[in-house]
């Protein structure tokens, strides 16, 4: 039907339009079939300078064929329905004051919005596509909306987005099909891709900043020309393919491996990637933990374990020098555990347990935490001597019982933290000694 007959026919009222569109999808030729084009014109529709209320249900009409909506107002929120064909609906040069969403499922109709706004005369409003499975193209251009949500979204064969301004965007566990691209997407605020999977998605002349791709699959993206100033990649997975060519990268949070992974670094520049901040966990690593501060760690574990081997040392030569059979013995490791337990007094005697043995258990697990760290700084350089290349390490990494080496620095510092205080607790207390004069 031509714009004409759409008008009449949706005039007439709702049950002639469901009366309508039920006779036309009974009446459906195979595609093969020669009337099919015929038929397909008579089922298209198209909507034309129409106001629809505030209570105006889209998903009460039926559609059999495409659906062009030109020029149109929409005063209440719009809920796309879920339908089984794969029929084209167009919106061209609409206005959404208050925003539009999906049903919860799958939407297999391709859906077009040109040169759309998204608002009413005091706000902006919003267009919100989360948890939907789209299994034909999107497309939106030309268009200014509050905010766009695609949380979780899957979208098998593609999003085109081009020359649209929104406030701010969420695509956090979305599926984007590789052919997808963004074009000149400026968002004012801040976007969100934690999770997504943006492998092969093309950004062009886009605006991005504070964008968070944490985790998120960008191998084989490509960002040219795009504005990513202070973005965030962490632990977003990136390969030889993704590129970051002629892109603002200023502040943008990067890890030195992805920065290596990439074919020549992305086409950053050298200055380019001066002006961003990368971390490198192997570095941080090594920085605390080799070199002058790993011989400092060495002399504390060493002054840490001397007086238990020492005590050690002494009992086994005691017990080899022990000739009086009438002299009260007790076996080594017995003798060991009330030695640490009395604080290294009146172990002889099975003292109670002192306050002493609390501190010896916090500098246990400091110990304890210094030699597991100094052993994994000792591994990332024979790796690197070895194979000539850095180890690819994290200090997101698991190490065990699900612990991270991240959680492991943390408890050395804050367990390092607890004895400084105690050594200036000690400290301050000696200093009061009274001193003759």
């Amino acid at each position: 039907m031509d714009k004409k007959e759409t008008s009449d026919l949706f005039l007439k009222g709702r049950e002639a339009w469901i009366r309508w569109a039920g006779d036309m999808t009974h009446s459906r030729p195979a595609t093969s079939n020669t009337s099919y084009q015929k038929w397909k014109r008579d089922a298209r529709v198209e909507f034309e300078n129409f106001s629809f209320a505030a209570d105006f249900v889209l998903g009460a009409y039926g559609f059999p064929g495409d659906v062009t909506f030109r020029n149109c107002r929409f005063a209440g929120e719009i809920e796309l329905p879920s339908l089984e064909s794969r029929h084209h609906w167009t919106f061209q040069q609409c206005g959404f004051q208050s925003g539009i969403k999906t049903q919860q499922g799958t939407v297999n109709q391709a859906l077009t919005f040109s040169h759309c706004t998204f608002s009413t005369p005091k706000k902006m409003s919003p267009l919100v596509l989360d948890d939907t499975s789209f299994s034909n193209s999107v497309v939106i251009n030309y268009s200014n909306v509050a905010s766009i949500s695609l949380k979780k979204a899957i979208f098998s064969q593609g999003i085109d987005i081009s020359y649209l301004s929104c406030g701010r965007a969420d695509f956090s566990g979305s599926h984007i099909n590789h052919r997808s691209s963004f074009l000149r997407f400026t968002i004012r605020s801040t976007s969100n891709f934690w999770g997504a999977r943006l492998a092969g998605v093309k950004f062009e002349e886009s605006k991005l900043h504070l964008a968070r791709f944490q985790s998120a699959d960008i191998s084989g993206a490509r960002f040219h020309k795009t504005s990513l100033i202070d973005a965030n990649f962490t632990g977003a997975t990136f390969d030889q393919g993704t590129s970051l060519e002629n892109s603002k990268v200023q502040g943008c949070v990067i890890s030195r491996i992805d920065l290596d992974t990439m074919d020549n670094f992305g086409g950053l520049t050298v200055g380019a990637r001066m002006s961003m901040s990368i971390s490198d966990d192997t570095a941080d690593l090594r920085q605390s933990y080799s070199g002058f501060f790993g011989t400092l760690h060495t002399l504390s574990l060493f002054v840490f374990c001397f007086p238990y081997l020492w005590f050690l040392l002494q009992r086994w030569y005691e017990a080899n020098l022990a000739v009086d059979i009438k002299v009260t013995k007790v076996p080594l490791w017995q003798a060991f555990v009330r030695y640490v337990y009395s604080g290294g007094e009146a172990w002889r005697t099975a003292a109670e347990v002192s306050l002493s043995f609390y501190v010896f258990l916090a500098a246990l697990l400091l110990n304890g935490l210094r030699v597991a760290l100094l052993l994994k700084t000792k591994q990332l350089e024979r790796v690197e001597e070895v194979t000539g290349v850095p180890a690819r390490f994290s200090l997101n990494d698991k190490t065990w019982f699900g612990l991270r080496w991240r959680h492991l620095a943390a408890m050395m510092t804050g367990v390092s933290i607890l004895f400084v205080l105690i050594t200036l607790y000690n400290t301050y207390n000696f200093s009061r000694i009274g001193v003759p004069v």
